[in-house]
């Protein structure tokens, strides 16, 4: 009997560009999971444990979750590629924390009509796509600085940088949805004998790409 190759939702999130892209020159080394510099400090950059980067690295794109942060070294959870030390753009993402649930773009074109007097029964056109609105809940975490973040955009006038990944395990792959969005709304849902929940909205912007993301195995 065949293995299912079927993509599990584990571990999957929604992350913020947080940062500005910085240019740094980095070495990757496989055995210890790490990109280095020889200059500056990430956590002066502002780079934490849990963010989600991605380089302009040919050999190591991302995502890549870091799992560990000194001055001079990201470690990370994911296997990178030994690359010699190189000038790369570095952009960080955090995580939205215990998110339970949450939409995909939709990707939805509208009908022009192009019904002219030389028709013989109506006819169309797509319109441009529309993302649509993603709507997403989790459990409530004050300190989450993910969630912090989501409360905060609610009052931005230009969309950020996001993307939803559900990640490649060894057998299967994974997928990222990478678009820009607006935060239309962001608040709490309390109630008698219940957790707290968290809810919130994002209105895509422009368009969308999706990434296959090969299998880790």
């Amino acid at each position: 009997m065949a293995t299912s190759k079927a993509t599990l939702s584990k571990n999957s999130k929604i992350i913020i560009d947080t940062k500005a892209p910085k240019t740094v020159a980095v070495s990757f080394d496989s055995a210890t999971k790490k990109m280095s510099r020889a200059t500056g400090s990430w956590i002066t950059d502002g780079i934490k444990v849990g963010d989600t980067l991605f380089t302009t690295d040919a050999s190591n794109p991302g995502p890549l979750t870091v799992s560990a942060v000194v001055a001079l070294d990201v470690t990370f959870a994911e296997a990178v590629v030994t690359v010699a030390s190189a000038n790369k753009t570095i952009t960080a993402f955090t995580k939205v924390s215990e998110v339970v649930k949450i939409d995909t773009p939709e990707q939805q074109t509208g009908d022009i009509d192009v019904t002219n007097l030389e028709s013989t029964a109506k006819e169309y056109k797509n319109s441009l796509p529309d993302g649509g609105t993603i709507a997403g809940e989790g459990n409530f975490v004050p300190d989450d600085i993910g969630q912090q973040l989501l409360m905060q955009l609610r009052g931005e006038s230009e969309p950020r940088a996001m993307k939803i990944i559900v990640p490649p395990d060894a057998d299967s792959s994974g997928y990222m949805w990478g678009f820009d969005g607006l935060v239309k709304s962001a608040k709490n849902d309390i109630a008698v004998d219940s957790k707290v929940n968290f809810q919130f909205s994002i209105r895509v912007s422009g368009a969308v790409t999706e990434t296959v993301l090969a299998p880790t195995g």
